[in-house]
């Protein structure tokens, strides 16, 4: 069974696919080995998280971890399932507890590669909580220490986090650079969510930039029209990245309204997005503060507080921008400040409430 799911979810039927799962994982945890249930917890965390299920993908990868506690084994000795409980913690915002088994899984003797791994995955959380000279060292030391096939593996991921790392230090270019190399290394076929999830970054970085060039916006063309060219992918998470994508190549080009985007969801997972909220088949919403909030909501239905409180932001910023400055305290109060982000606006805007 979750064999068959995980064909399925890699097949389009994500949900399909994390049912068929969870199935598999229930019958494991009765009758399997410990290899068994942990190799469970890892592909049914994986599957929900496909499935656009961010929290309880979490949730599954804690009790996973916990599972092996109880029969004597550590972090470290689970490490490849400590590393993706780590990233999904990251994910949907609970960077404390993140840091804490990041720690442990450091602390131990780990294979080299495991290791390098476990580097980049602390180099990840370091730059969402704003340390960056941290994740600087962390970072060199997940290139010192990854090497051979797993380089290749983990090439993308090594990119993307030094583009992310040098968009926080205010390097657009580098980051841009950065961007550029994560494409090149991505594998053929691409999966969607990989691919969408460097493309949405390199147009936010590009919408960024104080001053873009015409380089810059003609590169970032083609990487939006690249990234709407995803939206046969049955992936939530790809639906949220075009969405978030299509505004950010709005700031750069705003009479071009012509794309198609995916529809944004509500939040807790309805489909709401309506009278006065815009329709995402709806290109009239692109540019303007309806879209950063139905972006905002499609994050919200996938438990991804960082990438919401971005589309809240962005969507404050719209309606003061047109004057409309009562109306921009709600999208604020959304932001998620349970603890602190990196993004310094961010910050700076849920301080002026």
């Amino acid at each position: 069974r979750v064999t068959r799911g995980m064909a399925l979810s890699f097949s389009g039927a994500v949900d399909e696919g994390a049912e068929e799962v969870a199935r598999g994982h229930e019958m494991l945890t009765r009758h399997g080995d410990l290899d068994d249930r942990r190799r469970a917890s890892s592909n049914l965390s994986f599957a929900l998280l496909m499935a656009g299920r961010t929290g309880q993908a979490c949730d599954v990868a804690l009790e996973g971890l916990a599972f092996l506690r109880r029969h004597g084994l550590t972090a470290s000795e689970g490490a490849a399932l400590s590393a993706n409980t780590i990233v999904l913690l990251r994910l949907t915002g609970r960077w404390a507890q993140a840091r804490a088994l990041c720690e442990e899984l450091l602390g131990k003797d780990l294979p080299r590669n495991r290791a390098g791994n476990a580097h980049l995955v602390l180099a990840e959380l370091d730059i969402v909580t704003d340390r960056l000279p941290e994740a600087r060292v962390a970072l060199d030391t997940a290139w010192r220490l990854i090497d051979g096939n797993d380089r290749i593996l983990l090439q993308v991921d090594l990119d993307i986090a030094e583009a992310e790392l040098a968009d926080a230090r205010g390097l657009p270019s580098e980051a841009l650079e950065r961007v550029e190399s994560a494409l090149r290394a991505l594998p053929v076929p691409a999966p969607a969510g990989l691919e969408a999830q460097v493309l949405a970054l390199g147009l936010r970085v590009a919408a960024g930039r104080a001053s873009p060039t015409r380089r810059s916006v003609d590169q970032a063309r083609g990487w939006w029209q690249r990234l709407a060219r995803l939206s046969g992918s049955h992936s939530p998470e790809v639906a949220a990245y075009i969405r978030s994508g299509a505004m950010e190549w709005a700031r750069l080009a705003p009479e071009d309204v012509s794309a198609t985007h995916g529809r944004a969801v509500g939040p807790a997972g309805t489909d709401e997005v309506g009278a006065g909220h815009g329709d995402g088949d709806d290109a009239r919403d692109i540019g303007g503060p309806v879209g950063w909030l139905a972006a905002a909501w499609t994050w919200e239905g996938l438990q991804r507080p960082l990438e919401a409180s971005y589309a809240y932001l962005a969507h404050a910023e719209d309606l003061l921008i047109r004057r409309h400055a009562r109306a921009a305290v709600e999208p604020l109060s959304l932001i998620h400040i349970s603890e602190p982000t990196r993004r310094t606006p961010i910050s700076y805007a849920v301080f002026c409430l």
